[in-house]
């Protein structure tokens, strides 16, 4: 079982609880810890302990370019990351609403930053046919009226896939991995919260919302837990010699 991070841009802990309960579903996961990233920037060692670390805004965080740094140096590491882009890695007014650094600047993010996108769309055309963060899952809609999303393109990365759109065709499921040694990065277009917080979000009851965000988590873990084995059985070698 697998602790997480959660790094929230959000001043209301009612999101923070609303993300936090959903994250749980996923049964990769036993222990979630909330960092109020718009109060403070958490250090290399708080992240550490955990193996993934969920990113959201919705209003700012308190040091974007010092959270961007941190996250490279987490992934680098072989840690994975889950954004979601709403807030995260949106063009805006704020400067302080979207992540910068190392994370963006680096190439290590599959989504572009972009504006504001509101229009109502739903799950469209998948492009990596059978990936795991789809399984079982047919069908998501943003929101009943509007879709909160960013209106981005794909990161000109080597290692950026496209994995699904909106029906707009706009990306709806990225993620990128800059090498073997490192962890799995994937951001999804839609907002972190649930429509129990906002009106303007997902429901839990019309689509299959959660299970993509678990199906999100337990892809990410998979390679995190994959490349910590890889290494055991490295140093097990190394011991025998």
């Amino acid at each position: 079982m697998s602790s997480v991070a959660i790094l929230s841009g959000c001043v209301d802990p009612r999101f923070d609880l609303d993300v936090e309960k959903t994250i749980l579903k996923c049964e990769s996961i036993s222990a979630v810890e909330v960092f109020p990233a718009h109060k403070a920037t958490p250090t290399f060692e708080d992240l550490n302990k955990h193996d993934m670390c969920v990113v959201y805004s919705f209003h700012f965080f308190k040091d974007p370019v010092a959270l961007g740094d941190l996250l490279a140096k987490y992934v680098t590491c072989g840690k994975g990351l889950l954004i979601f882009s709403m807030g995260a890695l949106i063009q805006g007014s704020s400067v302080k609403a979207a992540l910068s650094g190392q994370i963006v600047d680096g190439g290590f993010v599959p989504l572009a930053k972009g504006p504001n996108l509101t229009t109502k769309s739903t799950l469209g055309k998948t492009i990596l046919k059978g990936h795991p963060i789809l399984e079982n899952v047919e069908t998501f809609t943003g929101g009943e009226s509007v879709s909160w999303r960013v209106r981005a393109i794909v990161s000109n990365l080597e290692s950026s896939r496209l994995v699904a759109e909106w029906k707009d065709t706009v990306p709806l499921i990225t993620e990128a991995r800059k090498g073997s040694k490192f962890g799995i990065v994937v951001v999804l277009n839609f907002n972190a919260f649930s429509k129990d917080v906002s009106s303007i979000s997902w429901s839990r009851e019309d689509n299959h919302a959660e299970l993509l965000i678990s199906n999100s988590c337990s892809y990410v873990l998979k390679g995190v837990l994959f490349r910590k084995k890889k290494n055991k059985g490295k140093f097990s070698q190394s011991n025998k010699k």
